[in-house]
C-alpha cells in the first residue's frame, strides 16, 4: 500500500506489471499465502515506490481495484493527508511500525499500524508492508482521554462544591492505617495538605469530650447523624456534622467512608436565636396576661405558633393543645360572643388593622371571666395572616384595664428603647426615654438611671446616665450640668444608693427619713416620702441600678417584678453601650497607632534622608523598595526612576549605560565585573568600588530572609587615602617599636636589680635594727619605761617595714610571673587557701556553693583566694565567729566573697585597691595595705576586674570576674 520511494517523479503515469508473474514467478505457495492472507498487504519496490503486488484483503481495505493499484505508487493514489506524514513514513521504515492516519479511498479516514519488512529477490530490495486498522482503539482511547478530562472536572467540580458548602469527606480502607482527606476536609480543619493522613493525626483534631462519641459511630458505620467538635491549628473549635459507612460494590474492596459539614455559623446562629428566644421567655413569662402568636391560613385553618403558659391559667388548656390548631380556645368563647369575635378577626385580616375586643370565656373551673384582647395582623409571604397578641383577664375591671395599659406601655418603651437605641445617635436620649418609662409606669415622682463601675480600690460606685431635673439652686444645676457632660458619680456606701450597691439586692424603703442608710438631703432638695432602689444584674454581674422616688402610694416587691422587662433591657443596654464604648476607643487606638506609624515612618524617612550613609533595602523580587536621599547623590541616580521601584538588575543596566563603571568596566576590580546586576544572594558582604570621578565607596550587603538585601553605601575615599599614608608610616612605625622594646627590656633588667637590692641589700640593716632594739629592750634594765618604749616602737617599725618590703616583692612577683591558665574548680583552692590560715580560719565558717569552672593560674588565684580570706577574718566584728560565703551570680557573670565583718565606707572605695592603702588605723585592723593590691594585679592580668561593695557595719562583698572554663 504504501511507497518508500522519495521520488517526485512518481506521479506520472507508467505501465502496470503482472506481479505474480513477474516478481514472485515459481513461488506458487508463497502466491497463495499473500492472496489468502487474511490482513491487507502490498509489495513495492524500495527503489521507486511502485505496487508489484497487492492482495484482497488490501483491495477491500482501500477499495482500489487491483488492477488501478498495481504499477502505480501510495502518494499518486492519494492516501496521504499531508506530504509530512509520508516523509515521516519514509523515514521511518526501519524501524518496521508506525501509526498514521489515511485516507481510504472511500472518503473516511482511517487510523492504521503499519508494519514494514525488507526482502531481497533477484537482486533487487522489496518492502512487503501489512496493515492494521486500529481506528476503532484510537476512537475508544480517545474517549478515554475526553472521559478522564471530564472526571477531572468533575473532581474539581467536586472540590470547589466542598469549599462552598463547607463540607467534605474521608476514607479509609479497614487494615489500612492511612486515610484519604479531600480537600474540603482540609479546609474545615484548617491543616495543611502535607502528605498522607494517619488515623492517629486525623482522629487527634477530635474534642476529648466527644472523641467517644464519635468511635462509637465509627465503629458502627450505621450512617447514624452525629454532631461533634473538631480542635483546629489556631486554636479555635470549629462544630461539624458527620454520617459515616461503608461502600459495598460488588468487585470491589470494601471502604469506609465519612461525610462533614461545617456547622459552626449554624450552632452560633442556633445558640443566638436560643439567647433571643430565651430574652423573649423571660419577658413572656414576667407579663402578667398572654403573650402569643396566632396564625390564619388561606383555607381557614388556624394555629397558635406561641404562647405563653398563661394559657394554662387563662383558658385551661395546655400550650401543645393549641400550637396547630386554635380550635380549643374558641371552643372557650362564650356562645354570644364568638360571632362577634369571629367578625372582629376577619375584619382584622381583610383589612390587615389592629384587632381590640374584650370578650367574654366560659372557663371548667373557674366560670365566666372577661378577657380584652389586642393583636396586630401581618400578612406572610404564603398569604397567611400573623397576629401578635397580647390577652389579659379584664374580669376585674378597671384594676384589670389599668394593668393592660400598663403592660402596653412596657412593651412599647421596651420597643422604643430598642429602637431608639439602634436610632439614636445620642445615646444618653435613650436612657432618658428609659427613666420616662418606668416614672410613668410607677407613677414615681423623680429618680435615676445609672451603670455601676467598679473604682481602682476594688469597690462599686455609680455614674448617671439619665436624671430627673430636680435642680433647685446654683451648685444643684451645676450638678445637672455634670451630669449631661459625663454623669455624676455616687460612691458613698452609708446612703440608700451606696446600699444597693454594696448588697447588690433591692432596697424599698416607705419612709426614707427615718431609715438608718438615709444621708439627708440638702436644703431645697424635693422631699423623698418613698425610695425604691433596684439593682440590675447580667449573669452574675452588677453592671446598673435604678432608683425611684415619691410614689404615693409607696413601693412594694410587685413593682419589681412587674419592671422586669424594662430592667432586663436596661441592662441588656448597658452592656451594649460598653461594647460600643470598647469599639470606639478601640477605634481611636488604632487610629493614634496608624497615625504614630505614620509619624514614625515619616521619622525615619527623614533620619535615613540624614545618614551620611547610603541606604538601600531590596526585596526578594529585586526590587528596590527603600532608599535614602545620600544613596542617590553617591550613586547619581534620578529621584523618578529610583521612585518606580526597579529592579537590582535595572539600576546596574542603567549604570552601565552611561559608563559608570567606565569603558569595558575598567575602572571596577576585575573579580567584581561578573557581579554587576547579579541578584543579591550572589552579591559579596564587602568590597570597594571606584567612581569615575575618582572617590572610592565601600559597599556592604547583608542578606534578608526572604532572598533581598539591605546595602550600604560609605565614601570612604579619605579613608582609603589615609591607609596609604599609614602604609608609609608603618616603616618607621616599626623601628620606634624596636627601640621601645629596648628600653622596656632595660627597665625590666633594672627592676630585677631593684628587686634583688630591695630582698638583700635592705633586709640586712633591718633585721639589724630590729634585733638590736629587741635586744635592748628585754636586757636593758638601766632604761627608763619611755626609753623602754621607743625601742619597742623601733623594733615594731622594722618589722612593719620589712613586712612592707616583704608585700613589695610579692606584689613584683606577681607582676612579673609568668602563668599558665588550665581549667580549674575554685572550691578547692579555697579550702587549701582556708587551711594555711590556720588558726585563724579554724574559728571561721566557709560556705561555698554553685561556684563554676574558671580558666586561669592555679597558684595565683589561690593566693588571690587567701588574701580575700585573710582580710574577711582580719575584719570579722570582735568575739564572733566569722562567716564567709563564696559564691557566683550568673546574672551579673560575677564570683564573690561575702563577710559579716565591721565593713568600710564606700567614699573611700575607691582608694581600696592601691598600693599602701588602709581603710582602718594599723592599731585597729594590722596589715600593709598590700593585699588587695595583689589580688587586684592578679585578677587584671587574668582579663578581669574586681570591685567591692560595703557600708560601716554591714560587712563587705568582694566582686570579680575570671574567664570561665568551656
Amino acid at each position: 500500500m504504501f511507497d518508500p520511494a522519495s521520488h517526485d517523479d512518481l506521479h506520472e503515469d507508467v505501465p502496470r506489471q503482472a506481479p505474480l508473474e513477474s516478481e514472485l514467478a515459481g513461488c506458487p505457495p508463497l502466491d497463495v499465502l499473500f492472496m489468502a492472507a487474511p490482513m491487507p498487504l502490498a509489495l513495492s519496490r524500495r527503489s521507486d515506490g511502485r505496487l508489484l503486488a497487492v492482495n484482497d484483503a488490501w483491495v477491500a481495505f482501500n477499495g482500489v481495484s487491483r488492477e488501478e493499484a498495481l504499477g502505480q505508487t501510495t502518494l499518486h493514489l492519494g492516501q496521504w493527508l499531508r506530504p509530512q506524514d509520508r516523509q515521516r513514513f519514509l523515514d521511518s521504515i526501519d524501524a518496521g511500525e508506525t501509526v498514521f492516519t489515511v485516507d481510504a479511498f472511500t472518503g473516511a479516514l482511517r487510523r492504521v499500524r503499519i508494519k514494514t519488512r525488507q526482502l531481497a529477490h533477484e537482486g533487487q530490495a522489496l518492502l512487503l508492508v501489512s496493515l492494521e486498522d486500529i481506528t476503532g482503539e484510537f476512537e475508544a482511547e480517545q474517549r478515554l482521554v475526553e472521559s478522564n478530562r471530564r472526571l477531572q472536572r468533575e473532581v474539581e467540580l467536586h472540590e470547589a462544591i466542598e469549599k462552598l458548602a463547607h463540607v467534605g469527606h474521608w476514607m479509609n480502607a479497614e487494615d489500612d492505617e492511612h486515610v484519604l482527606w479531600s480537600s474540603g476536609m482540609y479546609a474545615i480543619t484548617g491543616m495543611m495538605p502535607d502528605g498522607t493522613m494517619t488515623r492517629t493525626e486525623g482522629r487527634s483534631t477530635i474534642h476529648e469530650d466527644d472523641r467517644a462519641a464519635w468511635m462509637e459511630a465509627r465503629r458502627a458505620l450505621d450512617g447514624r447523624l452525629l454532631e461533634f467538635r473538631l480542635w483546629r491549628p489556631d486554636g479555635q473549635i470549629c462544630w461539624v456534622r458527620t454520617r459515616m459507612s461503608r461502600t459495598r460494590v460488588y468487585g470491589n474492596r470494601e471502604t469506609d467512608f465519612g461525610v462533614i459539614q461545617d456547622v459552626t455559623a449554624e450552632k452560633q446562629a442556633i445558640e443566638a436565636m436560643a439567647g433571643q428566644a430565651e430574652f423573649i421567655r423571660s419577658i413572656a413569662a414576667r407579663v402578667p396576661g398572654l403573650i402569643y402568636q396566632a396564625r390564619l391560613y388561606p383555607d381557614g385553618h388556624s394555629e397558635i405558633p406561641f404562647v405563653n403558659d398563661v394559657v394554662r391559667e387563662m383558658f385551661e388548656v395546655e400550650p401543645e393543645d393549641v400550637r396547630h390548631d386554635a380550635g380549643p380556645l374558641f371552643g372557650r368563647v362564650h356562645p354570644e360572643d364568638l360571632p362577634g369575635v369571629r367578625a372582629a378577626l376577619a375584619v382584622s385580616a381583610r383589612d390587615l388593622t389592629p384587632w381590640r375586643q374584650a370578650y367574654r370565656v366560659l372557663l371548667p373551673s373557674r366560670g365566666l371571666r372577661w378577657f380584652s384582647v389586642e393583636a396586630v395582623p401581618h400578612r406572610e409571604s404564603d398569604g397567611s395572616i400573623l397576629w401578635h397578641g397580647f390577652t389579659t383577664d379584664a374580669t376585674e375591671g378597671h384594676r384589670a384595664n389599668v394593668q393592660l395599659l400598663a403592660q402596653h406601655r412596657m412593651l412599647d418603651a421596651i420597643r422604643r428603647a430598642q429602637a431608639s437605641y439602634i436610632d439614636a445617635r445620642d445615646r444618653t436620649l435613650v436612657f432618658d426615654a428609659l427613666l420616662q418609662s418606668m416614672l410613668d409606669l410607677t407613677e414615681s415622682g423623680y429618680g435615676f438611671v445609672g451603670e455601676v463601675l467598679t473604682g481602682d480600690d476594688g469597690q462599686p460606685y455609680m455614674r448617671t446616665h439619665a436624671m430627673t431635673d430636680i435642680s433647685w439652686d446654683e451648685p444643684s444645676r451645676a450638678m445637672m450640668a455634670e451630669h449631661r457632660a459625663r454623669g455624676v458619680e455616687f460612691r458613698n456606701p452609708g446612703t440608700l444608693i451606696g446600699r444597693v450597691l454594696t448588697t447588690q439586692q433591692p432596697v424599698i424603703t416607705n419612709d426614707p427619713v427615718h431609715d438608718p442608710y438615709s444621708g439627708g438631703l440638702p436644703k431645697g432638695h424635693p422631699g423623698m416620702s418613698a425610695f425604691l432602689g433596684i439593682p440590675v444584674h447580667v449573669g452574675d454581674h452588677l453592671v446598673a441600678m435604678v432608683g425611684l422616688a415619691n410614689r404615693t402610694a409607696g413601693y412594694d416587691r410587685s413593682h419589681i417584678a412587674f419592671l422586669q422587662p424594662l430592667l432586663a433591657t436596661l441592662g441588656q443596654l448597658v452592656m451594649a453601650l460598653r461594647s460600643r464604648l470598647e469599639h470606639e476607643r478601640s477605634q481611636a487606638a488604632l487610629k493614634a497607632m496608624a497615625d504614630e506609624l505614620m509619624a514614625k515612618s515619616r521619622d525615619l524617612q527623614a533620619t535615613l534622608d540624614a545618614m551620611n550613609q547610603g541606604l538601600a533595602m531590596v526585596d526578594g523580587e529585586g526590587r528596590y523598595r527603600l532608599y535614602n536621599r545620600r544613596m542617590l547623590e553617591m550613586l547619581d541616580l534620578p529621584e523618578d526612576f529610583m521612585a518606580q521601584q526597579p529592579r537590582h538588575q535595572d539600576v546596574a543596566r542603567l549604570q552601565i549605560e552611561r559608563g559608570d563603571f567606565g569603558q569595558d568596566m575598567a575602572i571596577v576590580p576585575p573579580p567584581m565585573r561578573r557581579l554587576i546586576g547579579q541578584p543579591p544572594a550572589q552579591q559579596p558582604e564587602q568590597y570597594l568600588r571606584p567612581t569615575r570621578d575618582g572617590r572610592v565607596l565601600e559597599i556592604r550587603t547583608q542578606m534578608r530572609q526572604d532572598g533581598g538585601m539591605v546595602r550600604t553605601y560609605t565614601d570612604v575615599t579619605s579613608y582609603v587615602k589615609a591607609q596609604e599614608e599609614v602604609r608609609a608610616l608603618n616603616a618607621t612605625l616599626e623601628q620606634r617599636v624596636r627601640e621601645r622594646t629596648e628600653a622596656l627590656e632595660r627597665s625590666m633588667r633594672d627592676m630585677e636589680t631593684i628587686s634583688y637590692s630591695i630582698a638583700h641589700d635592705l633586709r640586712a640593716p633591718l633585721r639589724a635594727v630590729n634585733g638590736f632594739a629587741s635586744l635592748i629592750a628585754e636586757e636593758g634594765d638601766e632604761l627608763g619605761p619611755v626609753s623602754r618604749d621607743m625601742f619597742v616602737r623601733i623594733s615594731r617599725a622594722s618589722r612593719n617595714m620589712g613586712q612592707m618590703i616583704t608585700d613589695m616583692l610579692e606584689l613584683l612577683r606577681v607582676v612579673r610571673v609568668e602563668f599558665s591558665t588550665v581549667p580549674l574548680d575554685l572550691e578547692p583552692l579555697a579550702r587549701r587557701a582556708a587551711e594555711s590560715l590556720a588558726p585563724g580560719m579554724d574559728q571561721a565558717d566557709l560556705r561555698c556553693a554553685g561556684l563554676p569552672r574558671v580558666k586561669g593560674d592555679a597558684t595565683l588565684l589561690r593566693q588571690v583566694l587567701s588574701n580575700l580570706l585573710d582580710n574577711a577574718i582580719k575584719y570579722a566584728p570582735p568575739g564572733a565567729r566569722p562567716v564567709v560565703e563564696l559564691g557566683y551570680d550568673r546574672e551579673q557573670g560575677a564570683f564573690y566573697l561575702r563577710d559579716q565583718g565591721i565593713g568600710f565606707d564606700m567614699a573611700r572605695a575607691g582608694k581600696l585597691f592601691g598600693l599602701f592603702q588602709r581603710m582602718h588605723l594599723a592599731s585597729e585592723v594590722p596589715g600593709t595595705g598590700v593585699g588587695l593590691a595583689i589580688v587586684a594585679r592578679i585578677i587584671e592580668r587574668h582579663g578581669g576586674r574586681i570591685w567591692a561593695e560595703s557600708g560601716i557595719g554591714q560587712g563587705s562583698t568582694f566582686w570579680w570576674t575570671l574567664p570561665l572554663a568551656d
